[in-house]
């Protein structure tokens, strides 16, 4: 074969040769480093950030995986949820409760003020117009029961220093984990599997769970297939 055919064609082999090989290698980075291995089976898994109760119908021991006695659980009454208007460049708070639906919306700078727990740790975020909000106002903020169709059909981003680090491309988050607060990692879900983003806004834990219930800060349960183990989420992130 001439020189001038062989080794372009050699060096492509090669290629195509080592393109498999990174994919099998970027594969094999992420290592699960598991408190207690998926072995436990409840169909649903509850966790209080206040008082750290996680249940199917008892409370789990997060270092050995085993019940102790039964728990009913509890939930919150009201939530708060952080919106942002890309257009105005606005953040807001909205309020959920039994009864009314509070729109708060300030500019960067006094919203900083008036939610430094914004700046200091992840959040979820989802994208809203504000200016078609239709509510009566308080001395507190629009109460509406009305957020129009850029709320309802909107993803969620995540957010850490006043500044959106991701797009707004991931599904609704577990209502148990609205109300929590992430300094390291946040739980993300997309078309119903769950990794983690960090403070960079980068993946930090691979979307490849089927559910994540976060606890005690890095620690999270994470279901595999029908069983869960609890995960050292941050032990576990890619470097």
């Amino acid at each position: 074969m001439n020189n001038r055919i062989f080794f372009p064609v050699f060096a492509l082999l090669l290629v195509l040769m080592f393109i498999p090989a990174c994919a099998r290698a970027a594969e094999e980075i992420y290592t699960a480093v598991w408190i207690v291995e998926p072995e436990f089976k409840y169909e649903r898994l509850y966790n209080c950030p206040l008082c750290g109760y996680t249940n199917g119908t008892h409370l789990l021991d997060k270092s050995t995986g085993q019940t102790t006695f039964p728990h009913g659980g509890h939930g919150f009454p009201n939530s708060r949820g952080w919106v942002y208007d890309s257009e105005l460049e606005v953040y807001g708070t909205l309020e959920l409760g039994m009864e009314v639906t509070r729109l708060t919306v300030h500019p960067m700078d006094e919203f900083s003020t008036r939610f430094p727990s914004f700046t200091e740790t992840l959040q979820y975020v989802r994208e809203i117009d504000s200016t078609k909000v239709t509510s009566r106002r308080d001395e507190w903020g629009f109460v509406t029961s009305e957020l129009g169709e850029k709320f309802t059909n909107s993803k969620y981003a995540i957010a850490f220093g006043g500044t959106i680090l991701t797009d707004f491309i991931y599904d609704r988050p577990a209502d148990t984990s609205v109300a929590l607060t992430y300094k390291n990692l946040i739980p993300v879900n997309i078309d119903g599997k769950w990794g983690f983003v960090n403070t960079n806004g980068k993946i930090a834990v691979p979307l490849i769970y089927d559910g994540i219930i976060t606890s005690d800060g890095d620690i999270a349960f994470v279901k595999v297939e029908d069983e869960w183990g609890v995960l050292d989420a941050l032990a576990s992130a890619l470097r």
